[in-house]
């Protein structure tokens, strides 16, 4: 800021502040000597409180300049067409508005506003409005000055500083008065359309009528009188240009004889004069014309030339640009092949301990079921009966498993083949267990009464042990409860984090995905928490009622496992709440047209399908800088159709991340995604319907599959009907299934009619090992 000099006036808007800053606040007697109170002391200022008033005007002005600076970033980012100034109507003053003009002027990239609101404002006085007015009144076509104290001196500062008014609003005004307002429609009753003035007490309709009746009155007369003066007007002139005419017409019959005799002679005289001048002219004429001939063709050799050399060196030029893309494109592969091979070996090094991690809790699950079994064969020898009544049920089921195989074989296929031969191996594990049982219960069915008390003792522990269980349960229940309420009252410290949904091939290639905890399988990737993640980045307002009071804010994130939305609020505080469900009545939700609760937000079909790549990591191709960046998607905007995209900072930058709207299903070339278990790359339609279906990255692997239709686009996921879609891939595995042969449905049959007979290929060994140890049964 420049420095303020004390002597003389200064002519930033901010003088008034430094004159008023300057001004001593104690009283001076008529002679002018200062005085204190009631006591007339001679008083003369310091140095140091000369220097402390001037210091505390310029921190004054400073502080009214960062505040108009802040004002008009703030409504530049939100319309840079509209001056709301209403947010701000209890800080309004003359030195701001005074300030405000002031910056307007001198900042030349603003090129106005149209639309001026100052509802609600009292604070200011007609030299403030002048200020202002004088600035923003050439582009100013829309004000609203509702609710607001006007008096004659403001609407004529409005009238004098503003040149054209389409809509003006001065209704709920008060002090309105018929003399004001006739000053200001004075002066834009060309083009203003549209005048509000209701709810103005002071303003009178006969007021308004002698003002229309005075200007229906003044336009008749000048209408009157502009017709009568252009009619004399036009008479005069057509009979002195009648008069003219005429006298035009008899001049030129006889200049026209004069002409030609002049002519004649003249015409004789020069020809009999210029004639050797003419056979001089004729013979200059040729040798020009054959030093032309000459001049032309040597320009046709030169041109000649220069175009074979043009073409020799722009051939040279395009062999040497061919061989540097190709340098360029060799470069790209080879750092691709590298980059993907690292991938694969980090996805193949993340399978493997996943694998050894699931074959050390199957041996786990073998070591428990097998010590169940134990337990579970010794309760077995003392209910013989329930036994074979559960092996038949347990029969009846395989021969019903056996036929629905059977049905379904075409589609099951590989699954239920081995799921079959599981069941027949355990149909006949637990045969010939119930074999064992029932031979060593005929030999022990005799019990005696030590036995019985055993039993009896045996079975009191086992039901106190039960009902310790029981307790310790209730109590570690109780435990687990108030930890889970305890951490749900604060989701701050839990991170944001992804499903367990991972990606698979079967035995035919297509691509799908499985998830461990919920024990399902799906062919198109799961759009899961999809209303939750349509409404990051929306404007919400929150009801504290102890406060009794909404706060603004801006949902920013969410957690899955939590089910709660993070809030932001402008002031700088945020907060974790169940925004759809358990908060939902006190929350409201800004969905681009209007505000709405939570529970009452329609949230449509595409949005809902777009908020499968919320929080997905990208790569996209920025034509301007013409390089890939990279970063999160973070939120989808529906009326817009964009997704706010965060990009992650470059190298050598400053740790700050930079946001965009992005219109990403109309780019969708320039786009692609990486799955986040994987850290496999995907085009838009990949990540939802998988490699082989979805549309590839490879640009020949593309134009293929472009030939045959074969793949889907991002397009085609957003505007698919589910059950066509299922339709589509019912018909495309029962051509599959014809295409396989007869061989599988034999193999099929085979194996059905062996299960319905109750033979399998381990049968025969089953019932001979069976019919041994019967017989050494019996010699023992």
């Amino acid at each position: 800021m420049p420095s303020v000099s004390i002597g003389k006036p200064q002519p930033s808007s901010t003088a008034g502040i430094r004159a008023n800053a300057r001004k001593p606040t104690h009283q001076t007697t008529g002679k002018g000597i200062r005085s204190h109170g009631n006591n007339s002391v001679l008083y003369v200022e310091s140095e140091g409180e000369l220097e402390a008033k001037r210091l505390a005007a310029q921190r004054a002005a400073m502080a009214v300049a960062n505040r108009a600076t802040a004002i008009l970033k703030m409504q530049q980012q939100r319309d840079p067409d509209v001056l709301d100034l209403r947010p701000y109507a209890e800080e309004l003053n003359d030195f701001l508005l005074a300030e405000m003009a002031h910056q307007l002027r001198a900042n030349r990239s603003v090129t106005g506003y149209s639309h001026l609101i100052l509802s609600r404002c009292n604070g200011f006085t007609p030299v403030g409005l002048r200020s202002l007015v004088h600035v923003v009144g050439e582009t100013l076509r829309q004000l609203d000055c509702s609710c607001t104290t006007l008096s004659v001196p403001m609407l004529q500062v409005l009238a004098t500083g503003i040149e054209r008014l389409d809509v003006v609003d001065f209704s709920s005004c008060p002090q309105l008065l018929s003399e004001g307002l006739r000053e200001f429609i004075s002066c834009c009753n060309t083009s203003l359309t549209r005048l509000n003035l209701s709810r103005c007490g002071a303003l009178t309709d006969d007021a308004l009528g002698r003002e229309l009746d005075f200007r229906v009155k003044r336009t008749k007369l000048i209408y009157r009188s502009a017709v009568r003066i252009q009619s004399l007007i036009r008479g005069v002139f057509g009979r002195a240009a009648l008069a003219r005419s005429l006298q035009d017409g008899q001049k030129l019959t006889v200049w026209a004889v004069y002409a030609i005799k002049v002519q004649a002679a003249y015409r004789g005289y020069w020809t009999r004069r210029h004639f050797v001048l003419v056979r001089k002219s004729m013979e200059r004429y040729r040798l020009e014309q054959s030093l032309l001939q000459r001049e032309a063709a040597a320009a046709r050799l030169q041109s000649s030339y220069r175009a074979r050399f043009g073409r020799s060196h722009f051939e040279d030029m395009m062999t040497l640009n061919q061989r540097r893309r190709q340098e360029q494109h060799d470069a790209a592969v080879t750092l691709q092949r590298l980059f993907r091979t690292r991938a694969t070996r980090r996805a193949y090094r993340q399978l493997r301990a996943a694998i050894a991690r699931q074959l050390e809790e199957i041996r786990e699950h073998e070591r428990i079921a097998v010590k169940l079994q134990s337990n579970w064969r010794g309760h077995r020898t003392r209910q013989n009966e329930v036994i074979r009544v559960r092996a038949e049920a347990q029969a009846r089921k395989a021969l019903q498993y056996a036929a629905a195989s059977r049905i379904n074989a075409g589609v099951r296929g590989y699954f239920g083949r081995r799921y079959a031969r599981s069941e027949r191996v355990r149909a006949q594990t637990r045969y010939r267990a119930a074999c064992v049982i029932q031979r060593a219960w005929r030999r022990y069915s005799e019990t005696d009464s030590r036995q019985l008390e055993l039993d009896v003792m045996l079975m009191r522990l086992r039901e106190s042990a039960l009902n310790e269980d029981a307790v310790a349960r209730a109590q570690q229940e109780d435990i687990l409860r108030k930890a889970r309420d305890l951490a749900n009252r604060d989701s701050a410290s839990e991170p944001e984090s992804d499903d367990d949904w991972r990606d698979f091939q079967d035995e035919y290639g297509d691509q799908f995905w499985f998830s461990p905890s919920r024990n399902e399988r799906v062919y198109m990737r799961p759009n899961d928490h999809a209303r939750e993640k349509s409404i990051l980045e929306m404007p919400c307002r929150v009801l504290w009622p102890l406060e009794q009071r909404w706060f603004d804010g801006r949902i920013t994130r969410y957690n899955w496992k939590k089910d709660r939305h993070r809030v932001d609020y402008d002031d700088g505080d945020h907060e974790w709440l169940n925004v759809l469900h358990a908060d939902s009545s006190r929350v409201q939700l800004f969905n681009g047209h209007c505000w709405c609760m939570a529970p009452m937000l329609d949230t449509s079909k595409r949005a809902l399908r777009a908020a499968i790549f919320v929080g997905v990591y990208f790569q996209r191709f920025d034509p301007r800088r013409m390089f890939w960046r990279s970063g999160t998607i973070r939120a989808y905007h529906e009326s817009s159709d964009t997704f706010l995209l965060m990009y992650d900072p470059g190298n050598g930058e400053p740790p700050q991340y930079e946001q965009e709207w992005v219109s990403v299903f109309t780019t969708e070339n320039h786009f692609q995604v990486q799955d986040a278990i994987t850290h496999q790359w995907y085009s838009l339609s990949g990540y939802v319907f998988g490699h082989v279906r979805g549309q590839p990255l490879d640009l020949q692997m593309l134009q293929s599959k472009q030939n045959e239709s074969r793949w889907y686009s991002v397009t085609d996921y957003l505007d698919y009907d589910e059950e066509a879609f299922v339709q589509v891939d019912d018909d495309t595995a029962a051509k599959e299934l014809e295409v396989r042969g007869d061989d599988a449905a034999d193999d099929e049959a085979y194996q059905v009619d062996s299960v319905n007979n109750g033979y399998t290929e381990d049968s025969g060994e089953d019932e001979d090992s069976e019919q041994e140890s019967n017989e050494q049964d019996d010699e023992d």
